[in-house]
């Protein structure tokens, strides 16, 4: 992780709304976390979910997330990221060779 990452645990998603206040109440001193930029994910999730907020605005939660460049899934496989990047390869591979001939 780098300086300006942060990952918060909680056993459930009452422990959550305590974290995201905890960390809201010291962000507004500080104002280094940005709302926009963060995400909840959950794992073994419930049937329902409270809506989640920092900074007053509701948080996205999402199944999967871009990490450090790669694709990181609820379910730990890497499907997504092998489709993004052989859709990348693919891109650089016509760009050099150009299309296949048949």
């Amino acid at each position: 992780m780098y300086a300006d990452d942060l990952a918060l645990l909680a056993d459930s998603p009452d422990d959550l709304v305590v974290h995201l206040g905890l960390v809201d109440a010291v962000a507004s001193k500080n104002g280094f976390l940005k709302a926009a930029k963060t995400e909840i994910r959950v794992v073994g999730r419930p049937m329902t979910l409270p809506t989640f907020k920092l900074s007053g605005k509701d948080l996205l939660i999402t199944d999967s997330f871009k990490y450090l460049g790669a694709f990181v899934a609820d379910d730990g496989l890497m499907s997504r990221e092998m489709d993004v990047r052989s859709v990348c390869a693919l891109a650089v591979s016509f760009k050099i060779f150009g299309p296949a001939s048949s």
